[in-house]
């Protein structure tokens, strides 16, 4: 009799195996990869609406991504979250003067990724991105600064090679986002930000597309482990030009990234 009591306890407090399978959570089923990096590198920028001089200097940010395997389709859906914010301290040719830039960048997209072998893997799709930014010219009194926003929906696609070296898992990845179409703003030609915000508000909003709105971003990265750790590092090249109004501007950078990845080294690898 005792030893049936204590079966029926123990089948009471401890869950069937089928149980705990089913409650395991989402986030360690389709775990999500995660990658902190800083980064920094030459600039170079123009801007008419403040100079009709090209600036160069140097680039630092700091950007996020997280990348996770959606249920409906666990093998093949993945969804992408990227942000960065960075800053430039580009100066003129004669070296007497600087424009400072910031910009901030979210960007949520979805990819269809193909797993050709257990270590080649592709991704295509689209994101739709948003981008706010000024670059900042103090020797221009009345107009001194220039804002840069714009939302675009973006074609993107990436590669990814995992192998083994030394004993050690490394990952190869390369990722270009191209944006497509979407919406800017500019000022016209002339107009202050002063008689903006006095009311001169009309035509601030323009179509964008490959005509008067070209950008591309690539970034290339290894992931390797180093000291218990999963670290990437890599290359990235940002060009981003617009064309409106009379107006033009050029943000051009190419930076050495470094930072730390968590959860797989890529989820289209797996």
């Amino acid at each position: 009799m005792l030893k049936l009591l204590t079966a029926l306890a123990a089948a009471a407090v401890l869950p069937a195996p089928a149980t705990v399978r089913a409650e395991t959570p989402d986030s360690l089923r389709r775990p999500v990869t995660s990658t902190y990096s800083v980064e920094a590198g030459g600039s170079r920028m123009f801007d008419t609406y403040l100079s009709p001089l090209r600036y160069d200097g140097v680039r630092v940010g700091l950007s996020g991504e997280w990348q996770k395997m959606m249920p409906a389709s666990p093998r093949h859906l993945l969804m992408q979250m990227d942000a960065s914010i960075s800053s430039a301290f580009d100066r003129n040719p004669a070296r007497s003067t600087t424009m400072y830039d910031f910009t901030a960048h979210f960007a949520w997209g979805m990819l269809y990724t193909l797993r050709f072998s257990d270590a080649w893997s592709a991704g295509f799709g689209g994101t739709v991105g948003f981008t706010a930014g000024a670059a900042y010219l103090p020797v221009n009194g009345n107009n001194p600064a220039n804002a840069d926003v714009d939302v675009m929906l973006s074609l993107r696609a990436q590669g990814a090679y995992r192998f083994t070296l030394w004993g050690r898992s490394f990952t190869l990845r390369d990722c270009v986002t191209l944006p497509a179409v979407g919406a800017m703003f500019s000022p016209e030609f002339g107009e202050s930000y002063y008689e903006i915000y006095l009311g001169n508000s009309s035509g601030l909003a323009h179509a964008a597309w490959w005509g008067n709105h070209f950008c591309i971003d690539n970034r290339l990265s290894l992931t390797f482990p180093l000291a218990g750790r999963q670290v990437t590092a890599g290359y990235r090249f940002s060009y981003a030009s617009r064309w409106v109004n009379n107006l033009s501007s050029r943000r051009v950078s190419h930076s050495f990234t470094i930072g730390l990845t968590l959860g797989p080294q890529n989820p289209g690898v797996r």
